[in-house]
Parts: structure tokens; sequence; C-alpha cells
């Protein structure tokens, strides 16, 4: 179901697993593809109908939410604060969040200030975050 209503909006968000770095330089392929799927499965979980998530890359997501802001950002979370791999491994990610216009070149510039907010939270040192 997607939700409509004056409380209800689309929101771009970019997630990325806070120790993705550290794994690409130590962990190995396979500790990567674990945590990468153990990250697709929490987004699938809380992914409700008309939503959708598109890998961006090593250790990042893009979604395509709709909701109130509030619900928004408690399922995101919920997501980000713990993300266990099938091997018992915890971990974290770090979610920017926008609300694009309808049009092509205002989701361009939605994509440009996720990058630099995610960039901005990781200079700040944050992890589990959700901004």
């Amino acid at each position: 179901m997607v939700r409509t209503g004056v409380d209800s909006r689309n929101w771009l968000v970019l997630l990325e697993i806070d120790q993705w770095a550290a794994l690409d330089g130590r962990g190995g392929v396979d500790a990567m593809l674990r945590l990468h799927r153990a990250l697709d499965h929490a987004v699938g979980k809380m992914l409700q109908a008309g939503e959708m998530a598109l890998p961006w890359g090593r250790g990042r997501f893009l979604l395509v939410l709709n909701g109130s802001n509030a619900d928004v950002m408690e399922r995101l979370d919920v997501v980000c604060r713990n993300i266990a791999t099938d091997d018992g491994q915890a971990c974290t990610a770090t979610a920017a969040v926008d609300t694009p216009g309808l049009d092509a070149q205002s989701r361009a510039a939605a994509l440009q200030r996720l990058e630099h907010k995610l960039f901005s939270l990781r200079l700040q040192g944050l992890q589990g975050a959700v901004a």
C-alpha cells in the first residue's frame, strides 16, 4: 500500500554500512558479501508497497520511501542501529535523507545533497545515524 495524504511524501535515502571501509581493507570478499546480504535483508524487511531499494555501490543502497517524516525516520533508525549477518556479526549503517521535487533536475540535486550529507556525517564520526 502506498500511503497518501497531507503527511505523506516521497523520500530519497542514501544508506551506507558504517564498517564497510574497515571491512574492505581486511575482511575479504566473503565477509563483504555477507554484510551486503544482511543489509539487503534488513532493508527489504522495512520496505512497504510502492517503495524500492537499489544497490548504489559497495555497501550502499539508494532507497525511495513513502510516508510521514516520523514514520520514515523510525523505520530507518531500526535498520541503521542493527544489521546482523548470518554469522552473528553485527554492524550499523548511516542514512542521509532528502525530499526531492518531482522533476529530474530536483532529483539530481537531491542525490548531490545526499552525498554531501552522508560525507558530513562521516566527518563527524557518526555511526548508526539517520539525518
